[in-house]
């Protein structure tokens, strides 16, 4: 078995033999098949390692991070943009982001909000989180969100289903695509 095969194997067997912990996959690798506690299969298309959830604990965790790569002048997350992508989760769980900025020049925050009925305003004079809690501090702020090397996680509670979007609501980002789509589901989650 080569080296680099050996931390994911241990992984899944860890997550396997500890319980109903399963994650979607890894950025830029093949995707594989998750399965949710009932074993329905999961799309997981995006390959993406971003999401882990715990239906024992009522949990899910996802790992975000803006400026990966150049995919749209580095406007994305986890290199993707303009709803590409969306990231399903479990009603009735406790969600955490863990939301940190790669991009060498510009600062970025994340939000959860109602999916754009005709786009994203450039400057967002309200905001409305679509749960309590999710945004993260001076979201709006081109100069005190998040910056290159910071990180920032934020929790919240899914209560009802629905489409969201996770969007960037520092002035024009979401209006130029940073933004993939969220959704909430009874019985489905992964990221496709």
């Amino acid at each position: 078995m080569k080296a680099t095969l050996w931390p994911a194997t241990l992984a899944a067997l860890v997550a396997v033999a500890c319980g109903d912990v399963e994650e979607a996959g890894e950025p830029g690798s093949t995707p594989t098949p998750a399965t949710t506690s009932a074993g329905a299969p999961s799309d997981d298309p995006a390959g993406s390692g971003w999401l882990a959830v715990d239906h024992e604990s009522g949990s899910a965790t996802i790992e975000i991070l803006a400026g990966d790569g150049g995919e749209n002048d580095g406007w994305n997350f986890n290199g993707h943009a303009y709803g590409d992508v969306t990231v399903v989760v479990p009603l009735a769980h406790d969600v955490t982001i863990n939301f940190s900025n790669d991009d060498p020049v510009n600062r970025h925050s994340l939000a959860v909000l109602a999916p754009p009925n005709r786009g994203f305003p450039i400057a967002f004079d309200r905001v409305d989180p679509a749960f309590d809690g999710a945004m993260t501090s001076m979201a709006t702020s081109a100069t005190e969100s998040t910056a290159r090397g910071e990180s920032e996680s934020i929790t919240f509670h899914v209560d009802r289903t629905g489409s969201f979007a996770l969007v960037c609501l520092v002035p024009a980002h979401a209006a130029t695509g940073m933004w993939i789509g969220f959704e909430v589901s009874e019985d489905d989650w992964g990221v496709r």
